[in-house]
């Protein structure tokens, strides 16, 4: 499989959920609010690092996914690896403050690490991607 593939592919799969999400008719509602649910939801789950927002999390969670893969069915690459570096980055502070900062007890947090290095690493493909002007078509 040679490059060209990989990017045939990456646009198909956008292409395929976009006509999946055109034809369905609460997705044909929000599909244009791609930007809003990606950093609203994200803006939430910051929040939630250093105010308990209770029960607006769980909505927050489930609204940033839904946007990252509407960013990605509309090919709004910008709103996808900026919402995942945002991600990335929430969970990073939570390792740094669980190892460092915690007063009581000091431990590594494997799920916020593993989340932030999953997160980040897509980010990255999707800005690599954007910035090579391979998303710019």
């Amino acid at each position: 499989m040679e490059r060209g593939d990989n990017l045939n592919t990456y646009e198909n799969i956008s292409n395929e959920l976009k006509a999946f999400f055109s034809n369905h008719p609460v997705f044909k509602i929000i599909l244009p609010l791609d930007m809003a649910f990606v950093f609203g939801g994200v803006g939430i789950l910051v929040l939630h690092l250093f105010l308990n927002v209770g029960m607006l999390y769980a909505i927050a969670y489930y609204a940033f996914f839904i946007g990252i893969i509407l960013a990605y069915a509309n090919m709004h690459e910008k709103y996808l690896y900026l919402g995942l570096f945002i991600y990335a980055g929430a969970s990073a502070w939570l390792v740094l403050a669980n190892a460092l900062f915690n007063k009581y007890v000091r431990y590594l947090d494997l799920y916020s690490l593993l989340t932030c290095l999953i997160f980040g690493g897509l980010g990255y493909l999707v800005f690599r991607r954007h910035s090579l002007g391979e998303g710019n078509k």
